[in-house]
């Protein structure tokens, strides 16, 4: 409950979708000016609004923690103003009894270096595209993960069609008609682990008016039964459908992963491929 703020900062970690940003370098650095601060002025703390604005912030925090929340660091943007008021006052009050200007003043010239370095590292892309004749594809399939099935479901499928995939960011780039079928936020195609209903599935994709369903991307380097052993439940659907006739394979992708969006790829990640598959349920045998 205590470490969460400056883990989720430092650590950046991947279930508290703090990859690029915590709730930012800023509010570490002010923590030893607005701990004294608020030492200096105790006396003042139970008559101030900022005793309002804590409290605001401390029950919203608790309730956020402890009610099973997913606990990503996004959730606690509305009350990171409240938190910082509550923080810079102090260190400003601190000013007019200490001597602590150049040292405030260095933290703020820090803040902002680092936050337009940083930030003009990832327009570094945006800006190739808007300065040079990229088209929107190739700066998409420069910049965007498993691109290669949306450049062709564009210019292939219609407005009559719709395609359903597990991808989200597919969302805003495809367009055609198109459903994102998360494992968990969403519940008009059930994808949960251990579901496994084929028939439910089926009825499911019809009432959306499902025409084409993408395969979640599979590393070439395994195993048959490797690949079984860990498969998505959609790609476990498509593996039945198939057997039973009820779909086919309109076309297979080898696709890449970017490891960053900004930075150059030194990693090798190992070869993947998707397929996107017509439904024909009218020739179904399940």
């Amino acid at each position: 409950f205590v470490a969460y703020p400056f883990r989720a900062t430092i650590q950046g970690l991947h279930q508290f979708d703090s990859l690029r940003a915590g709730l930012g370098v800023f509010p570490l650095l002010l923590v030893p000016f607005a701990v004294i601060g608020l030492w200096k002025f105790r006396h003042k703390i139970k008559t101030s609004d900022l005793f309002t604005y804590s409290l605001i912030a401390i029950l919203f925090y608790a309730f956020w923690f402890f009610l099973g929340s997913s606990q990503r660091i996004r959730h606690l943007l509305p009350i990171l103003p409240l938190v910082l008021v509550c923080m810079v006052v102090p260190a400003q009050r601190l000013l007019t009894i200490q001597n602590l200007h150049r040292p405030l003043i260095s933290l703020f010239v820090l803040v902002i270096v680092v936050q337009l370095s940083f930030q003009a590292l990832f327009a570094l892309k945006s800006a190739q595209y808007v300065f040079s004749g990229e088209t929107r594809d190739e700066y998409l399939q420069r910049t965007t993960s498993w691109y290669e099935p949306v450049l062709w479901i564009n210019n292939n499928l219609t407005q009559n069609e719709r395609v359903l995939s597990m991808v989200r960011w597919y969302e805003y780039i495809t367009n055609v008609p198109h459903y994102w079928a998360h494992i968990y936020t969403q519940s008009r195609v059930n994808l949960l682990p251990g579901s496994n209903d084929i028939k439910s599935f089926i009825r499911q994709i019809k009432a959306l008016k499902v025409t084409h369903v993408l395969q979640w991307p599979v590393p070439n380097n395994l195993t048959a039964l490797q690949q079984i052993e860990k498969e998505e439940m959609l790609n476990r659907y498509l593996r039945i459908l198939q057997k039973a006739n009820c779909i086919e394979p309109t076309k297979s992708f080898a696709v890449r992963y970017l490891i960053s969006r900004t930075l150059p790829d030194h990693k090798r990640l190992p070869n993947v491929t998707t397929t996107l598959y017509k439904l024909k349920l009218y020739k179904c045998r399940l």
